[in-house]
C-alpha cells in the first residue's frame, strides 16, 4: 500500500457523526440504510484539494454526520489502483481518474462499483449532460487553451491554424508534453471537430507532418502546468497550449496574457467509488453533495473549476464564469476528447508521440 497522508476530520464533525440519524439527511441515506460514519477520498494536494476540504467536505461533515478523511496521492495511476483492488481492497472510497481513456479502461475492467440504477435522477436535470454516468460524475472539467501575450499581440489568435501561422504571428511556441496535440494538429491542418475522429493513419501521418512544421518554433514541451503561464509572461515564447485554471490565475496575477477559448481541447477529472470500497454509500452522498449549486457556486469562484453542474454561468459573475471550462460558452467551443477512441489507440499513440518528441520523426 503507497504511504498515506492524512489530514483529520473536525472534532465537531466526529460528535456529529454520533448523533443518531444524522445521516439519513443525505440522499441516497434513509433511516433504515443510513450513511456509514467514515469516508476516505484519494486527491492530489494542493491548492484545489484545500479547497475542496474546505467549500465541500468540512459542510458535508457537518450536515451529514461523517467524518471524512484525505489521502494525497500526486500521481494518480491506474494500475496502482488495479493492484489494490486485486490485493483485497482500496483503502480509499471516492477517487478521481484524470483521463478518458482510463475511465473507460477501469469500467471495463470491474475497478469501479457501478450506482444504484436512477441513483442520478433526482438531480440530474440540475446536472450537464454528460458529465455523469452509471459509475461517476466529473469531479471537475479543464480545458487545455490557447494563451498569448498581449505585450506581442494586439490581436488575439482565432485558433490552432494561427497557433501554427508563424507569419502572421511570430515567435516562438510551446506546447504541453502530451499525445494530445494531435488533436490540435488536426484542427490547425483544416479538419472540422467532426471529422477528427476516428483518427487512422492516415490522419495521424496528416498530424505529425503538421507538427513538422511548427517543430522549429517550439521552445518546450511543458509537463508542469505553471510552466506556459510563465513562460509567456517572461517572454520565453509568445504563445502556448495551457490549463485555463493556470492561464486565469497567471491572468489575475496581472500577466500580459490573454486566453482564447476556440478550439479548447476540453477534458475531465472524473470521481468514482473503487471496487470493494468500505463506505460506498457515504462515497454516493458526497457525490451529490457537491454538486449542489450553492457548493458548486463556491468552488467556482474559489478554484476556477466546477463539477458536473450544469450552466454554471448562471450561478457568478461574468469574470468568475470567463474562467470555467463548463461554461455554456466555452463547452460549445470545445473540442473533446473520445474517450473509446483513445482507450483503444492510447499505448500506441502516446508511443509514436514520443518518438516524434525525442527524434523529430514518427514510424508510420
Amino acid at each position: 500500500m503507497p504511504p498515506l497522508i492524512m489530514r483529520p476530520a473536525s472534532v465537531a464533525a466526529a460528535l456529529l457523526a454520533l448523533t443518531a440519524g444524522a445521516s439519513a439527511a443525505c440522499y441516497p441515506a434513509t433511516d433504515d440504510a443510513p450513511l456509514e460514519s467514515e469516508l476516505v477520498i484519494q486527491g492530489t494536494g494542493g491548492t484545489y484539494w484545500d479547497k475542496f476540504e474546505a467549500i465541500v467536505a468540512g459542510p458535508f461533515e457537518a450536515e451529514c454526520g461523517v467524518d471524512v478523511t484525505f489521502t494525497v496521492t500526486p500521481n494518480r495511476n491506474l494500475n496502482e489502483l488495479r493492484a489494490l483492488i486485486r490485493r483485497g481492497g482500496s483503502p480509499w472510497d471516492l477517487v478521481t481518474i484524470n483521463t478518458p481513456w482510463d475511465l473507460q479502461i477501469g469500467t471495463t475492467e470491474g475497478l469501479f462499483e457501478a450506482l444504484p440504477e436512477g441513483f442520478w435522477d433526482p438531480v440530474a436535470d440540475s446536472l450537464a449532460p454528460g458529465a455523469f454516468n452509471e459509475y461517476g460524475y466529473w469531479n471537475n472539467a479543464y480545458a487545455n487553451v490557447i494563451i498569448y501575450s498581449t505585450s506581442e499581440f494586439s490581436e488575439a489568435p482565432s485558433g490552432w491554424a494561427d497557433f501554427w501561422d508563424t507569419e502572421k504571428f511570430p515567435g516562438p511556441r510551446a506546447l504541453q508534453d502530451s499525445p494530445t496535440n494531435i488533436i490540435a494538429a488536426l484542427i490547425a491542418d483544416g479538419l472540422s471537430p467532426d471529422e477528427i475522429y476516428p483518427i487512422d493513419d492516415e490522419k495521424l501521418a496528416r498530424a505529425f507532418a503538421k507538427l513538422d512544421e511548427l517543430r522549429p518554433e517550439i521552445r518546450a514541451f511543458w509537463t508542469a502546468g505553471d510552466a506556459p503561464v510563465q513562460g509567456v509572461a517572461k517572454g520565453d515564447f509568445v504563445m502556448s497550449s495551457a490549463y485555463n485554471g493556470r492561464a486565469f490565475n497567471g491572468i489575475a496575477a496581472g500577466y500580459d496574457i490573454a486566453i482564447q477559448w476556440n478550439e479548447n481541447i476540453l477534458s475531465t477529472v472524473w470521481g468514482v467509488i473503487p471496487a470493494k470500497a468500505q463506505h460506498p454509500k457515504a462515497a454516493q452522498a458526497l457525490m451529490v453533495f457537491l454538486n449542489r449549486p450553492e457548493i458548486q457556486k463556491q468552488m467556482a469562484i474559489e478554484t476556477g473549476y466546477t463539477s458536473a453542474i450544469a450552466a454554471p454561468e448562471t450561478l457568478v459573475e461574468p469574470d468568475v464564469a470567463a474562467n470555467l471550462a463548463t461554461s455554456t460558452e466555452h463547452v460549445a467551443k470545445a473540442i473533446q476528447l473520445d474517450g473509446a477512441w483513445w482507450t483503444d489507440n492510447i499505448a500506441r499513440v502516446q508511443s509514436l508521440w514520443r518518438e516524434w518528441v525525442t527524434t523529430g520523426s514518427v514510424s508510420l
